[in-house]
C-alpha cells in the first residue's frame, strides 16, 4: 500500500494511465454483472479511512462507485460493497456513492464508529449487513456478559427495523466461541 501511494504521488500520470488501461476489463465485468440474473452484486473492496482516505475516495472511488450503482439500478439490481474498516469520515461519501448495501460493516468496539452513528448517517438509504464485531465472539477480547449485552442491545434496537441484516463483521475467526455463535442464532430465532 505504501508503494502505491508513493507511486501515485510521484508518478500520478503513470498510475492513472495504468488505471485507464485496466478500465475496459472492469467495464466488461460491470456489463456482465448488470446483465446477469443476480439481484445483488457484491463489488469487492476494502474501504477504510486510512486505506482510502476521503480525498482519495472522492477522486478515485466515488465516480466509479456511483456509475456502478446507477448501471445496476437501471437493471433493477442492488450494489453491495465491503465496508469493514474505520468508516466515520467516509460515511457521507458512501451516501453519495449510491450503493445499496454496506457489507461487513463493523462498529465499535472494533472501530471508532458506533452502530447508531452509522444508522443515522445511512438514514435507511443504505442497508447495513454486519454489525457484530468479530472480536466479541472471542473470550480473550470480551467477556460473555459484554458480548451478551451487545447482542441484546443490537437486537432490541434494530431487530425489527428495515435496512439491517445482522451478521458478524468480516469473519467468524477460529478462536470464536461456539456458545456465542449459538447465542446469536437463538436470539434471532426468538424474534421471529
Amino acid at each position: 500500500m505504501d508503494q502505491f501511494f508513493y507511486s501515485l504521488h510521484d508518478y500520478p500520470a503513470t498510475v492513472e494511465k495504468l488505471a485507464d488501461q485496466m478500465e475496459p476489463y472492469y467495464q466488461a465485468i460491470k456489463a456482465i454483472a448488470a446483465d446477469s440474473p443476480a439481484e445483488v452484486v457484491l463489488l469487492g473492496s476494502n474501504y477504510d479511512e486510512s486505506l482510502t482516505p476521503p480525498p482519495f475516495f472522492r477522486k478515485y472511488l466515488l465516480p466509479p462507485l456511483r456509475e456502478y450503482a446507477e448501471t445496476l439500478h437501471r437493471k433493477g439490481k442492488y450494489l453491495m460493497t465491503h465496508t469493514d474498516g474505520e468508516n466515520r469520515l467516509l460515511l457521507p461519501l458512501y451516501r453519495e456513492a449510491g450503493f445499496d448495501i454496506a457489507d461487513s460493516l463493523c462498529p465499535y468496539p472494533m472501530t471508532r464508529c458506533r452502530l447508531e452513528e452509522i444508522r443515522e448517517a445511512f438514514a435507511d438509504r443504505i442497508t447495513i449487513w454486519g454489525g457484530i464485531p468479530s472480536i466479541l465472539l472471542c473470550a480473550d477480547k470480551a467477556s460473555f456478559g459484554e458480548f451478551k449485552q451487545f447482542i441484546d442491545d443490537v437486537l432490541m434496537r434494530y431487530g425489527h427495523q428495515s435496512h439491517f441484516v445482522l451478521g458478524v463483521s468480516d469473519m467468524v475467526t477460529a478462536d470464536a466461541e461456539w456458545d456465542r455463535v449459538r447465542y446469536i442464532a437463538d436470539k434471532v430465532a426468538s424474534l421471529a
